[in-house]
């Protein structure tokens, strides 16, 4: 099974990243759309181990007296497949530099924002990753 998600490349809107062609997705306003059909967003798949997850029961932040539910998932990508993914990303955006909410090897996925102030309290940091 993680051999056929490793090799799988696309599906309809559902795309592989790390081995599908670049010429599916193309940038339109500030989102990854499928070249044939530029009204259906693109959803890019990032292959590796899920180390948290708070999607079935999301838990409560509480910020200046605002609390919302967040859904998170925190994925531990394998490296190679995750450097080809965000390779991908940049060309497809056309950009040379991206920065990946990543700490400790641990790509954080969430329904919030982190800011540069939660970061100060141990929130996940960018880092950045250059490529051509």
């Amino acid at each position: 099974m993680l051999l056929s998600a490793l090799e799988f490349i696309s599906y309809d809107c559902f795309i592989n990243p790390s081995r599908a062609p670049l010429s599916l997705v193309k940038k339109k306003d500030d989102r990854l759309v499928m070249s044939d059909r530029p009204d259906n967003t693109a959803v890019l798949l990032i292959t590796g181990l899920a180390v948290d997850s708070n999607l079935i029961e999301p838990y409560e932040h509480t910020y200046m007296g605002n609390t919302t539910r967040v859904k998170r998932l925190l994925l531990w990508p394998f490296s190679q497949e995750f450097e080809l993914a965000i390779s991908y990303i940049g060309n497809a955006w056309g950009v040379e530099h991206v920065s990946i909410p990543i700490d400790g090897g641990i790509f954080k996925f969430s329904t919030r924002k982190d800011t540069a102030q939660s970061n100060n309290s141990g929130g996940t940091s960018c880092n950045s990753f250059d490529y051509l």
